[in-house]
């Protein structure tokens, strides 16, 4: 597979409204992006509320990883400082 090819995970989140986010300001700002993952749990699901999807991640093309953790970082400075990417 070439790099134009690879993707890789630049958020992982089990928060609907977070991933959105993050793939809104994705959008705005020419990065392609999807989302993989978020089989969602009977067990979990009941026990946390209908919404529980399950941990999501966001992906992007290989080249566009540095401007994608970046605009993360611009949007939740916060989130580099907890470790969480």
């Amino acid at each position: 597979m070439s790099d134009e090819q690879r993707e890789v995970v630049v958020l992982e989140t089990v928060d609907p409204t977070e991933l959105n986010l993050a793939r809104n300001l994705f959008q705005q700002e020419g990065i392609p992006c999807r989302v993989e993952g978020g089989g969602s749990s009977s067990f979990l699901g009941s026990a946390l509320g209908s919404h529980f999807v399950g941990l999501q991640s966001l992906l992007v093309p290989l080249e566009c990883e540095a401007r994608a953790l970046e605009t993360l970082r611009a949007a939740w400075p916060e989130a580099s400082e907890d470790g969480r990417e």
